[in-house]
């Protein structure tokens, strides 16, 4: 039997003080497994929460500077194995657990509440189908989320450049841990933020990762994840472990992909099956070309068999056109030929140059309006023809027809009238050159007779005497020269 009389008296502080040391010492560093309860998170930024079993509870703390690396954060209800010192606040005699690190305590709990997300975010609207974003067709650029280090991104880019070669943005973010989730979604975040004009926007997002347990996969089912990959306005391909893994953000997901090789055949196409149904493309349109010319040559063959052409209504005034321009020239030419005739003869038979011009011109209006006449009844003559070919040819291919050959007509017309003009031209200076020859040797015939020619002060010739008066200046030209004089007298013959 213990000596109570004799034993040692305690004062509480050092009582305390003695079982924090006896504690401390005997539990260095230890792990518990319980259920989280009550956890609070004051403006301190310390953590504080309850671990509890069956019939047991432990306090547990969290400092600040340890929830950078604490591996998960506590939730209610949430079975773990919290790593950590053991020790006691002697102001209330009470121990508790600092804790430096929390796992999940088995798959089976891990589970669990991968079941109850998944509930909150479906109730939540996460997982709409109708909000789901097409792939695009054709990418110019695949921004790719997923580890550096491992050997995902290389079969993705593999895959990628086999297939469709296009730009290939890495963003690199881990994959696995307490940070994971949250570079993950400032991963996406950054796409989305792109401004067009500073560098490449990508135009379809793939997250992935390699196969792992749940433990290993469970920062893809943490909210801010969820969250950041609802709100992209960049499709989204998940391709996360392997095909019997799932995660919460396969739900959330434009397209979950079963593993990120098959992503990068999802998101791109294959250019040589681009290339085959180009080429079949190609064939189809030739052969449905070479079929409509050759629809078109047997129209154009069955018209030609019950139509004559326009050309054969126009070639014979055509023909009156160019022979009678002919006869006109040759005309012409004959008058322009007769050099030898001198300018009293040539003036009687010809009379004045505008004489001349206008009398061509009247010819040439002869010619045109005969031909517009031939044009017209040959038109007028075979009016029946066409009615009744009218019936069994579209009004479109006879306006055609007949558009065409009035273009026709008219370029024939324009090039007709271009040559009279310009023969009649040259022609014109001809007749005016030969007119002032003869005119020049008129006059040098008169002068050598003795004869003068009298202008006024305006240089108008003046041929008869009534046309001066009294003290009126006027000039005489002689062969070698001019000469002024003075009117001081006038007579008029008496009639």
């Amino acid at each position: 039997m213990v000596d109570i009389i004799n034993s040692k008296i305690w004062d509480i502080k050092e009582l305390s003080q003695a079982i924090k040391n006896t504690i401390e010492n005997s539990f260095e560093y230890i792990k518990i497994k319980g259920e989280i309860s009550k956890p609070s998170f004051p403006s301190s930024g310390h953590v504080y929460f309850s671990l509890k079993d069956e019939s047991s509870l432990i306090n547990a703390t969290i400092w600040k500077w340890s929830l950078s690396n604490i591996g998960l954060m506590p939730e209610e209800g949430l079975e773990v194995i919290c790593s950590g010192r053991l020790t006691t606040y002697p102001g209330r005699s009470s121990y508790q657990i600092n804790v430096s690190k929390i796992e999940h305590a088995g798959e089976g709990a891990l589970l669990k509440q991968l079941e109850e997300r998944k509930k909150n975010f479906f109730s939540k609207g996460y997982f709409n189908e109708d909000l789901k974003k097409p792939l695009p067709l054709f990418p110019e650029c695949i921004g790719v989320i997923t580890s550096i280090k491992g050997s995902v991104i290389e079969d993705i880019i593999e895959t990628i450049q086999g297939r469709w070669p296009c730009k290939v943005i890495i963003y690199s973010v881990p994959v696995q841990g307490s940070i994971a989730a949250k570079k993950i979604s400032e991963a996406v975040e950054y796409f989305n933020n792109i401004e067009r004009n500073e560098i490449i926007k990508p135009d379809v997002l793939i997250i992935a990762r390699g196969g792992g347990s749940v433990e290993d996969l469970w920062a893809f089912n943490e909210e801010i994840i969820v969250k950041a990959v609802f709100a992209s306005s960049l499709p989204v391909i998940s391709a996360i472990g392997h095909e019997t893994d799932t995660t919460l953000i396969d739900y959330v997901s434009d397209i979950r992909a079963p593993t990120p090789t098959k992503a990068a055949v999802i998101v791109t196409p294959n250019k040589d099956d681009i290339k085959i149904k180009i080429k079949d493309y190609l064939k189809r349109i030739k052969l449905s070309i070479f079929n409509k010319i050759e629809e078109k040559k047997a129209t154009i063959l069955f018209h030609n068999k019950n139509f004559d052409k326009v050309e054969n209504f126009l070639s014979f005034p055509n023909q009156r056109l160019d022979l009678r321009v002919n006869e006109k020239n040759n005309l012409i030419n004959s008058l322009l030929s007769n050099k030898e005739l001198n300018y009293l003869s040539l003036k009687s038979k010809v009379g004045s140059p505008d004489n001349i011009f206008y009398k061509i011109d009247r010819k040439i209006e002869k010619i045109l309006y005969e031909t517009s006449n031939l044009i017209d009844k040959k038109i007028n003559s075979n009016w029946l023809n066409f009615f009744q070919l009218y019936k069994n040819i579209s009004p479109k291919t006879i306006i055609s027809l007949i558009d065409f050959y009035n273009k026709d007509i008219n370029i024939h017309y324009s090039r007709i009238q271009t040559n009279l003009q310009n023969k009649i031209f040259i022609h014109e200076e001809k007749v005016n050159s030969l007119l002032r020859l003869l005119h020049n040797k008129n006059l040098s015939n008169l002068f050598d007779k003795g004869f003068v020619y009298l202008e006024n002060e305006y240089g108008e010739k003046i041929s008869e005497l009534k046309k001066i008066s009294p003290n009126q200046t006027v000039n005489l030209k002689f062969q070698d020269g001019k000469a002024k004089a003075k009117i001081f007298d006038i007579k008029l013959n008496k009639v």
